[in-house]
């Protein structure tokens, strides 16, 4: 049986936000370049034209949208050339893909609402079309809504670093505290690191961080012809957003930050507390038990029922029944998949049926769940997971020392019995990075309008205090609170909805400690 990790980005599902530590050998630039670079490039934000879609949007998909909010959309897609390295503009250029969801009943247009998708390595694009059924009427009717694909990811760029030795493999927890676990966190991160140096080239590869995508997002504010920026960004999109902020202050007209993780965190105080924020995630799903007819399969202890899973399918890695050929499902599978469905409590009857499946020997639902999640195979033109490794690896931090790593392991795994040895692995997830880097600052004070920041109470991936800290660190945000069990919140619960719209349209900020209920 293999002892080692498989693909290593499928168990970073929970861990998409991380910016995990990174080796400081030199070859990372200082961040925080100036907006006057945007201004001498501000010919590249003219010529952004808008067609047909094409196959770029999933028909299934824009076949859910309301019929009666359909027949007054138009959706179309263009592409804004962007320099891969703003030091370079005359350099290579990359396409950055957009979508723009127009409704014909306005009036009063104000300009445009960019939203900002997760991940890192989430496509807008695949998300337009819940978007443009959950956004209210009263926001399409002022604004165009814009959404894209960030560069290096999907339609943007993006691309599927080539398999490593592993990709067949059950996926297994590593344990940092143990030589072999050390050894083999290692060499699975870096055969991950240089499949996709491989791929992108190392000249290419830091090219793909925030720093850059911000800038991005300030060409395409001015190719749709508005002078300040409207922005919602959830999860990775508020981390994005607020360097955005960092960079542009004054070209923020409304920006909301739905889910940010902690801005001042290193990669030790990210993953503990995101192990803690899964741990409670966990409990909470067990305590809802009995009160669900999925759960009846799961017993009395769904907690032991998780462990005593987990512990199955790292001694005998369990099949999937679907035809397509997965590879058996190991323990840090597992993990993703409980990562993946913890984070809304919508979806805690689909983990429910997923694990009962699992110890009757078929990890197939399971499998669905983290294919989903990151799209794509080893055939497909692109892959979340490496998207996902490659712009945390650029934001990164240096790493921290070995030996704070197996502190912190040590008092993950003590803490959190279930998430805390997995998580612990990603301390050294982007060690061996071999791409430039360009290290995401922290939007201290950064002196901008007032910006709105929304926090869940019981969030998971991206923990409530990430929300409090980012509303203080920003020097003008506003924290919005939502008492809520899931990832992000706005189009999710409607006292936080109708609180933001009336932000976006009318600018008008949530009141000091407005909490909705859940």
């Amino acid at each position: 049986m293999a002892r080692g990790r498989g693909r290593v980005g499928i168990a970073a599902f929970a861990l998409s936000l991380i910016t995990a530590g990174c080796t400081d050998d030199g070859s990372s630039r200082p961040a925080g370049r100036s907006p006057d670079t945007t201004a001498s490039a501000s010919e590249v934000a003219e010529g952004l034209e808008f067609g047909e879609c094409g196959n770029l949007i999933d028909p299934a998909a824009l076949d859910r949208v309301p019929a009666d909010r359909a027949d007054h959309l138009t959706i179309e897609c263009g592409v804004l050339d962007v320099p891969l390295d703003y030091d370079d503009l005359n350099g290579e250029q990359l396409g950055v893909q957009v979508v723009r969801i127009r409704d014909d009943r306005q009036a009063d247009h104000i300009g445009t609402l960019v939203l900002g998708p997760g991940g890192p390595g989430q496509s807008g694009l695949s998300l337009a079309p819940s978007w443009a059924s959950a956004v209210s009427d009263q926001v399409l009717r002022r604004f165009d809504m814009v959404t894209l694909d960030p560069r290096g990811v999907a339609a943007s760029a993006g691309f599927n670093c080539p398999p490593t030795s592993r990709d067949e493999e059950p996926t297994l927890i590593a344990d940092l505290l143990t030589p072999e676990g050390w050894a083999d966190a290692a060499e699975s991160y870096q055969e991950a690191s240089a499949a996709c140096i491989e791929e992108l080239g190392a000249d290419r590869a830091g090219g793909f961080g925030t720093v850059a995508a911000a800038h991005d997002l300030d060409l395409l504010r001015e190719a749709v012809g508005d002078d300040q920026l409207t922005f919602v960004g959830f999860s990775y999109g508020a981390k994005l957003g607020a360097e955005y902020a960092r960079q542009f202050p004054d070209r923020v007209r409304a920006v909301v930050l739905d889910g940010p993780s902690h801005p001042a965190d290193d990669s030790m105080g990210i993953v503990e507390r995101q192990a803690a924020g899964f741990e409670d995630a966990l409990g909470a799903w067990a305590a809802d038990c009995p009160a669900r007819p999925t759960c009846e399969r799961i017993g009395d202890d769904p907690i032991g029922f998780v462990r005593g899973l987990m512990k199955r399918a790292r001694e005998f890695p369990i099949p999937s029944g679907r035809p397509q050929g997965d590879p058996a499902t190991g323990d840090g599978d597992v993990i993703s998949g409980l990562a993946a469905l913890l984070k809304s409590q919508q979806s805690w009857p689909v983990l429910d049926d997923a694990l009962a499946e699992m110890a009757l020997g078929d990890s197939g639902t399971l499998r669905e769940v983290i294919e989903r999640g990151f799209g794509g195979g080893d055939d497909a033109p692109y892959d979340e997971r490496d998207a996902n490794m490659v712009i945390n690896c650029t934001d990164a931090r240096p790493a921290p020392a070995k030996a704070d790593v197996l502190r912190s392991a040590r008092r993950l795994a003590g803490k959190y019995p279930v998430f805390g040895k997995a998580f612990a692995s990603f301390l050294v997830s982007c060690t061996y990075w071999g791409g430039e880097r360009e290290v995401l600052p922290v939007p201290e004070q950064v002196g901008a309008a007032p910006i709105v920041v929304v926090g869940t109470r019981h969030d998971a991936a991206t923990p409530y205090a990430g929300a409090v800290a980012m509303a203080r660190i920003l020097g003008s945000g506003h924290l919005l609170t939502w008492e809520g069990h899931s990832h992000t919140a706005y189009l999710q619960s409607s006292c936080i909805t109708d609180a933001v719209d009336a932000y976006l349209v009318e600018l008008e900020v949530p009141a000091k400690g407005t909490t909705c209920p859940p």
